[in-house]
């Protein structure tokens, strides 16, 4: 299902309101399950159970941004499918994604054993470094996200809260590329090229997309 209207970066100074105006102080932005695209939510939930009228044993995983602060919202999800496993991607990967996943099959405690959190700076081009921020846990970079701008050859992420490179050794790219945005994502680099992509096509697909590093472990849980 959608995250766009229940993710926390509706709440950012900078972003409208559901309806493109600006909103005013101390108005929530967030649509939730009621919004054009959070009602996909409700969808999901219908769909999986006409799979179990027919399919008991079906097993399902559901991912979406944590929108726990939305609590009505949120009970009312975790009332069809669960209590979700809620999960920040920088334990395991490049960036910090925080990120619910509900399922049916069981994920263990210690799921992110022998793993442990991935450099960012070490799937840059020669010469860029990633720009980290202090939190209580150490040094974390921001997540690629789903909406970019400007020229389709060389876009620029349409956020207040982007992944920034610093350090650019040759050129001022302070975005990351195509490529980089893969490999931070657990994907090879490459792995979205196609005829007619743009590079504003595929970025916006891959910030869309689910951090491999993260969801290859849980989904290994998915036959046990």
């Amino acid at each position: 299902p959608g995250c766009v209207d229940f993710t926390k970066l509706r709440l950012l100074p900078d972003r409208p309101d559901y309806r493109g105006k600006k909103r005013e102080p101390g108005q929530d932005p967030r649509k939730g399950l009621h919004g054009k695209y959070g009602k996909t939510f409700r969808t999901v939930i219908k769909i999986i159970g006409w799979i179990h009228k027919y399919h008991p044993d079906a097993k399902f995983c559901v991912e979406n941004v944590d929108f726990s602060d939305m609590k009505d919202h949120w009970a009312e999800v975790c009332e069809a499918l669960g209590k979700p496993l809620v999960v920040s991607s920088d334990e395991v990967s490049y960036t910090r994604r925080r990120r619910a996943y509900w399922t049916n099959f069981a994920i263990p405690d210690d799921w992110a054993s022998g793993l442990s959190p991935l450099d960012a700076n070490t799937v840059l081009d020669e010469g860029r470094r990633a720009q980290k921020h202090v939190s209580t846990k150490g040094l974390y970079c921001k997540p690629i996200g789903a909406s970019w701008k400007g020229m389709p050859s060389n876009p620029e992420a349409n956020t207040g809260a982007p992944f920034l490179v610093i350090e650019a050794a040759f050129e001022e790219r302070p975005h990351p590329s195509v490529e980089e945005a893969e490999q931070l994502m657990g994907m090879e680099r490459g792995t979205t090229e196609g005829e007619g992509l743009t590079a504003l096509d595929r970025l916006t697909c891959i910030g869309a997309g689910w951090d491999i590093n993260v969801t290859s472990r849980l989904l290994s849980y998915f036959e046990e």
